[in-house]
């Protein structure tokens, strides 16, 4: 954002730097001007549903427009410059899922919405990805939404790359460098399944796959995740 946006000035002439990203807020309002000028300029906060299911609340202006905010959470996650594949999107008051213009002002999109909050995502698939994110941060980000996808079953896959990508989801996440006795093979980091309503003959075949990988970093296996969904 622009000096002007970042900032609040106090009625003593003091600068105020906004703090960007607040966790744990709620959605509120506040209002101020800039000194020399007679427009009243909100501060709205928003909390930021992001791709590992955290969320983070992050302080803009009714000037923000949604390019900008972008870029902000982008830089708060070190994915900057990357934040061309990303977007935020929000739910409508008809339940149907948005993505906010970027060119045009956040508080104008979403300020009648009954759903407050809203969310990073994936907008643009590169077609080579690992070319693409060389930054390990944005890289992540990419791989946390190809888990989302196939978890939700919009990644179309056989039996067999589907206990594949499974196994190196669990990797990923878990890093192992063998199998605990009783590991759920099922469950991930963060509350989320692998996969949801896995038959046991599944689970058998996702464990079997999974023993190939022991040893494998979690970067190394993010990186055959994603080349595996995109070859």
């Amino acid at each position: 954002m622009s000096n002007d946006k970042g900032r609040r000035c106090s009625a003593d002439g003091q600068v105020n730097a906004v703090k960007l990203p607040l966790r744990g807020s709620i959605s509120s309002l506040s209002s101020f001007r800039f000194f020399g000028s007679s427009e009243c300029i909100n501060v709205i906060k928003r909390r930021i549903h992001l791709l590992d299911d955290r969320f983070i609340t992050m302080e803009f202006t009714t000037k923000t427009i949604g390019r900008e905010l972008l870029r902000e959470v982008c830089s708060y996650l070190n994915a900057a410059e990357s934040a061309a594949y990303f977007g935020i999107r929000y739910v409508d008051n008809n339940s149907l899922p948005q993505w906010l213009d970027p060119e045009r002002r956040v508080m104008k999109q979403i300020k009648d919405l009954k759903e407050d909050v809203l969310s990073l995502r994936v907008m643009f698939y590169p077609p080579n990805p690992l070319k693409q994110f060389k930054n390990p941060d944005a890289k992540h980000l990419f791989y946390l939404q190809l888990r989302r996808d196939f978890y939700v079953g919009r990644l179309r896959t056989n039996c067999s790359a589907t206990c594949e990508l499974a196994a190196y989801a669990i990797q990923a996440d878990h890093e192992l460098t063998s199998i605990p006795a009783g590991f759920d093979v099922v469950n991930i980091p963060g509350g989320m399944c692998i996969l949801p309503d896995i038959p046991t003959e599944v689970v058998d075949l996702i464990r079997y796959r999974l023993k190939r990988l022991l040893g494998l970093s979690k970067e190394q296996a993010k990186d055959e995740f994603i080349r595996e969904l995109v070859k």
